[in-house]
């Protein structure tokens, strides 16, 4: 997910260019399966783990497709 960020993060450092597949990207990117949805993230908690992350809500697009 690339999503309520500043930008930059597909970057080109050769020739080739970046493949973006299966992503919910801000909007949007070219690639098979890229969604252009609000993921409705929560915000950064303990969800368990090592590191501090943002749950997917009940009704967020990513938890509600398979």
């Amino acid at each position: 997910m690339l999503w309520n960020n500043v930008g930059g993060e597909i970057e080109n450092y050769d020739a080739d260019t970046p493949v973006v597949s299966y992503s919910f990207v801000q909007g949007g990117y070219s690639g098979t399966s890229n969604i252009d949805l609000d993921p409705l993230l929560g915000t950064l908690a303990n969800n368990g783990g090592f590191t501090q992350t943002m749950a997917l809500g009940a009704s967020s697009p990513p938890s509600t497709r398979g």
